[in-house]
């Protein structure tokens, strides 16, 4: 995969998700326990936290249009390669 798909991806992955936010509604994120963000670490790569099936969903959100494909396409418009 070339580092421009990696970063398009990462900038749709990153603008598609929601942030937890708390419970009285404030605009700062409701920061998990440190147990419950280990947990979500894969224990055979660690350092990796995006699969390979993150990606396919993030294709199947450029391809259905709208803010992701706005994005992919804007960034795909700055490497013409």
């Amino acid at each position: 995969m070339k580092t421009i798909e990696i970063l398009v991806c990462l900038a749709v992955l990153l603008t598609t998700t929601n942030p937890r936010m708390s419970a009285a509604g404030k605009s700062e994120p409701d920061v998990p326990p440190p147990g419950e963000i280990l947990a979500t670490l894969r224990p055979d790569q660690p350092r990796v936290m995006v699969r390979p099936e993150t990606f396919e969903h993030i294709r199947s959100l450029v391809a259905q249009g709208g803010l992701p494909a706005k994005l992919y396409a804007e960034v795909k418009s700055m490497n013409p390669t």
